[in-house]
């Protein structure tokens, strides 16, 4: 092959097979290397000399010709070993050559069947280019293109030890890699933290992993220690749904430092709290920018330094707490952190009270004893401060999300009805959620924001309830509350009360308390409004005896005056569904009965004030069997 000219020999690199390779390798060397894995490498690459300096003249040659001539060499199936070798015939070729090669080399090995194995190949490949950041930049290029496998978060993270030695320009490519996974530019300090996680728990939780990397880079992109506490807490195993609008949520958090801050915190210790207020969060990133920016107000108070004292005298490094609770608005301590704080002085008072008193000479001499343990008493009261202390910033932190939300959505509100609500309910707020998922229901939401219950006006809903209203429709029936108390086993005070919902932004409410698609942030939430402004669709809840809503069901009227019944929605135990569904079923009959409707399984209905509307499906009134007709 030394004496072919290049045109030729290129071309019978690319056709040869693996058992001219096999035999090419039978060479034998001085003296036997320690580790089988050394004996292959060293006979792979003196047997294949002759080969590499072939590709040495082939420059003027298509570079499709030298990409088949290394793959003809690679006589292993694709992963870590094939790596090694692709690696050994990297470092022997000039270093343009080896720069325009390496790329498709490592697609190569991205698709094998040995996922690690590909995986520690790429690493391996990384380390062959040194410093040459135009190599790996190459490669990170190559490497994105792989971003859809399930293997790519594994095959990108497990490189990240290269980076502790790496130049700036090296670690910055590699982070373009945890860019593609994260969406989101990620600080050069972040990325070895993230993978020392990521690699060992990506073939168990995937999604998780994901969420966890995604939630870490937006939240904690400038903090490598905190950025790992907030992909740990995110892919616990209580957490079994993965919450992608979270991140979406996370990420409009990016232009507000402090609220960010406070989420990631609240994240460590509140996980599945904090994911469904960042959910929330979510929705205001189409929002304008100055209704939006409620989420960057802070209400910052000073400490009182003098309430705080006992706590600052019980436990050291209190301070930071008191700091932290300053800036979400608390100036004191809360009282069941003074409380513990105050504890010997409270077993000193009770001592005093206690004495000279036969009768409880044996109490008093306990708390005499664990005064005397001054040092004991004083760990004990620490640990219990701490204790109170991370719960109270816990709650604060949840509170301080909370209140941004109610600002951001008091801001949405004051622009749905062109000018300021004095105190906006939890009801106008949760309507607000709306404008931004509504879709084409967004004009009757502000209309149904506007005038309420005058929405029964509407011509469109006029002119439908004089239809039915001609055919013998009892209309007044059916707008009734018709509250009915039943005793019920299985429910909170062993009592279901259902009633027809009256109030059309608590309708508004029935896809939120169920978690299902019509909820604020749901994927058919304009079909919630189209239930709360149309007169022929109506809302049934059932409460238990806490006052909790624990069931619905949506009823509506057909074109021609027939009733039809919804899935019922509840959060009752398994084995009371069928009961609940009977309760229902026997509300609704009751109605039909008091309107002079019929109850229909399949019918048109139609929108009237709304512009859409969602039809899951109406179920049967009563299923065929002996047991639900008697």
């Amino acid at each position: 092959f030394r004496d072919l000219p290049a045109p030729l020999a290129a071309p019978l690199l690319g056709v040869l097979d693996a058992r001219k390779i096999a035999l090419w390798g039978r060479v034998r060397l001085p003296r036997k290397p320690r580790h089988a894995h050394e004996w292959e490498t060293k006979r792979w690459n003196e047997s294949v000399a002759p080969l590499v300096e072939c590709l040495r003249r082939t420059k003027d040659l298509r570079l499709t010709l030298r990409i088949e001539a290394l793959g003809a060499l690679a006589d292993v199936p694709k992963g870590r070993a094939s790596a090694r070798r692709y690696a050994a015939l990297l470092q022997m070729l000039p270093a343009k050559l080896r720069l325009a090669v390496a790329p498709p080399l490592a697609s190569t090995l991205s698709h094998g069947s040995d996922p690690a194995g590909a995986a520690r190949g790429l690493a391996t490949l990384y380390r062959a280019f040194g410093s040459d950041d135009g190599a790996f930049g190459e490669l990170v290029q190559i490497t994105q293109s792989w971003q859809w496998c399930p293997e790519y978060g594994p095959a990108v993270l497990v490189l990240a030890p290269l980076l502790r030695g790496a130049d700036r320009p090296t670690a910055s490519a590699f982070c373009s890699l945890v860019t593609e996974v994260a969406d989101t530019p990620v600080e050069v300090q972040v990325a070895p933290a993230l993978a020392r996680f990521y690699f060992v728990r990506f073939a168990a939780k995937p999604d998780s992993v994901d969420l966890g990397v995604r939630l870490a880079a937006h939240l904690a992109f400038d903090a490598p220690e905190r950025a790992v506490r907030v992909f740990d807490a995110a892919t616990r195993p209580e957490l079994e749904e993965v919450n992608y609008e979270s991140v979406d949520g996370a990420k409009v958090l990016r232009d507000y430092p402090g609220m960010r801050h406070t989420a990631a915190l609240a994240l460590l210790a509140r996980p599945k709290q904090t994911l469904s207020l960042l959910a929330e969060i979510s929705q205001a990133e189409n929002l304008p920018r100055p209704e939006r920016d409620a989420l960057g107000e802070t209400r910052a108070v000073a400490p009182d330094r003098a309430a705080w004292g006992p706590v600052l005298q019980a436990r050291r490094g209190a301070e930071e707490a008191m700091y932290e609770l300053a800036a979400l608005g608390l100036s004191a301590p809360p009282p069941g952190v003074l409380q513990a704080a105050r504890l010997p002085e409270k077993l000193r008072r009770e001592a005093a009270y206690l004495g000279g008193r036969p009768a409880v000479a044996v109490r008093r001499a306990n708390l005499l004893a664990r005064l005397e343990d001054a040092a004991g008493l004083a760990v004990s009261v620490a640990g219990e401060v701490s204790e109170r202390l991370d719960d109270a910033l816990a709650e604060a932190r949840l509170t301080a999300l909370r209140q941004a939300l109610a600002r951001l959505w008091a801001n949405r509100l004051k622009a749905l009805l062109r000018g300021p609500v004095a105190r906006p309910n939890a009801d106008l707020l949760h309507a607000a959620r709306f404008s931004t998922s509504a879709g084409v229901n967004r004009r009757p939401l502000a209309r149904l924001l506007r005038e309420g219950d005058a929405l029964e006006a509407h011509p469109s809903n006029v002119a439908f309830v004089r239809k039915l209203t001609e055919s013998g429709f009892r209309w007044e029936a059916w707008r009734a509350e018709r509250r009915v108390r039943v005793a019920f086993s299985g429910a909170e005070g062993d009592t279901l009360t259902l009633y027809a919902v009256q109030n059309p932004l608590r309708v508004l409410q029935m896809g939120t308390l169920f978690d299902t698609c019509l909820a604020a942030d749901g994927c058919n939430s304009f079909s919630a409004v189209a239930n709360a402004v149309d007169v022929n669709k109506r809302v049934v809840f059932a409460e238990d005896g806490r006052g909790k809503v624990v069931a619905r069901q949506l009823l509506a009227l057909t074109d021609d005056g027939k009733l039809l019944g919804f899935h019922v929605y509840n959060h009752l135990p398994p084995e009371r569904q069928s009961a609940v569904r009977s309760l229902f079923r026997a509300w609704g009959a009751a109605l039909a009965i008091d309107c002079g409707a019929t109850l229909a399984s399949e019918g048109e209905v139609s929108t009237l004030v709304s512009r859409a509307w969602y039809d899951d499906g109406a179920t049967a009134w009563w299923p065929k069997t002996t047991e639900t007709k008697n």
